[in-house]
């Protein structure tokens, strides 16, 4: 696992699992009543319905901070090489409120091996 950097370089097709520590100024956001949504988009103002990626997190240790993000090779292998934009969001369940936490560029490097040997 790795933790996630602000700009997010994958091989199309590949499974990648990424650690996130929420914060809320300097202190770990508590995240037991938090939704965590990882999106990836062609362009920053398309709807979330048309989002190329959305995907949950989860919350490994919530009172922590600590949650896992995991992208398979289907959210990722139908994606053509290029250059997208992610966020990730925290919506609270109980209050409402909504953090973005995480955002940058998300670039998508064509794959070379496409078949797995037997």
């Amino acid at each position: 696992m790795a933790a996630i950097p602000n700009d997010i370089t994958i091989f199309k097709g590949d499974t990648h699992v990424y650690t996130l520590t929420a914060f809320e100024e300097s202190t770990r956001l508590d995240l037991t009543d938090w939704t965590i949504r990882f999106t990836v988009k062609q362009n920053k103002t398309d709807a979330d319905n048309a989002a190329l990626i959305q995907v949950l997190g989860v919350a490994t240790v919530p009172v922590s901070g600590l949650a896992t993000i995991t992208l398979t090779k289907n959210n990722t292998d139908s994606l053509s090489d290029g250059t997208y934009y992610y966020d990730i969001q925290l919506d609270n369940t109980n209050t409402g409120d909504v953090k973005t936490v995480r955002n940058g560029l998300f670039i998508v490097l064509q794959d070379i091996t496409r078949t797995s040997l037997a």
